[in-house]
């Protein structure tokens, strides 16, 4: 879905969600919903190159922008993900300035990077659009650079810089990690981190991304300048959903053994 880069660039406020499970329909189900994309996470997520297939195929069927979060900052995992279709790639632990110009240059086909060439690629359907899409490819793909670690919080500027990348995403677990405080987006050392990667985005022409666990904090984030931002994963909806019938379950076991208990006495 080409469409991304340009509402990012408009500031407006995407709705995406974290997709680790590996079952790729639920990137249609998350299109249906209504959210705007979803994050293919081969990094942490279950599931192998098949199940990037499947997810892919069923964002397109859902008319929602998949991101692929590669397993690592390689040209090989970036060129696989756009040849299959990803709207846009995320690079996990990007530390300098270096790390992510060459982050960008794995997204784009030459002379603008070193991206591999083919014209029958599922990207351009097979070849049919082939011309249509590697000409627009290094415009449209949107570039994520993922900001974990206190060394890229050292070099944000730097790393806000560089040409080409268009997002600055903040990872809060492995930031927090790394910090050695509390994953807490109030945390004040985590608000002054998340302060310093807004205002390299501003000063660079730069957009912000965030994945936030509780909704409670979407309206801040919004507020501080975040427009790509994920809420919560298809785990943690899961694992909410299951809470809640298992729940139900046993409240409907507690006030059996209540009334069996006043029959009896």
């Amino acid at each position: 879905m080409n469409w991304i880069k340009k509402r990012v660039y408009a500031g407006q406020v995407l709705a995406g969600t974290f997709l680790n499970l590996g079952a790729g329909c639920i990137a249609e189900m998350a299109g249906y919903a209504g959210l705007d994309w979803v994050l293919i996470d081969t990094e942490h997520g279950l599931g192998d190159a098949n199940t990037l297939v499947s997810y892919l195929q069923a964002a397109r069927a859902g008319c929602i922008s998949a991101i692929v979060r590669v397993i690592a900052n390689r040209s090989e995992y970036a060129k696989r993900a756009l040849d299959l279709g990803a709207s846009g790639i995320m690079v996990p632990h990007v530390n300098t300035a270096q790390e992510a110009r060459y982050a960008v240059s794995c997204m784009k086909y030459p002379p603008d990077g070193i991206r591999g060439m083919t014209r029958t690629s599922w990207a351009s359907g097979f070849g049919y659009e082939a011309q249509e899409y590697i000409s627009a490819a290094n415009d449209n793909v949107l570039s994520i650079i993922q900001i974990e670690t206190k060394e890229a919080i050292d070099n944000i500027d730097e790393i806000a810089s560089v040409p080409g990348v268009d997002v600055l995403f903040v990872g809060p677990s492995d930031l927090s990690c790394h910090l050695g405080i509390s994953n807490d987006l109030a945390d004040s050392q985590m608000k002054e981190c998340i302060a310093k990667v807004n205002q390299a985005a501003q000063m660079n022409g730069k957009k912000t991304g965030i994945l936030i666990k509780n909704p409670d904090y979407l309206g801040p984030v919004i507020a501080e300048g975040f427009n790509m931002v994920a809420l919560e994963t298809d785990i943690s909806i899961m694992k909410n959903g299951l809470n809640k019938v298992a729940n139900a379950f046993s409240m409907y076991k507690k006030r059996r053994m209540r009334d069996d208990r006043s029959i009896t006495e």
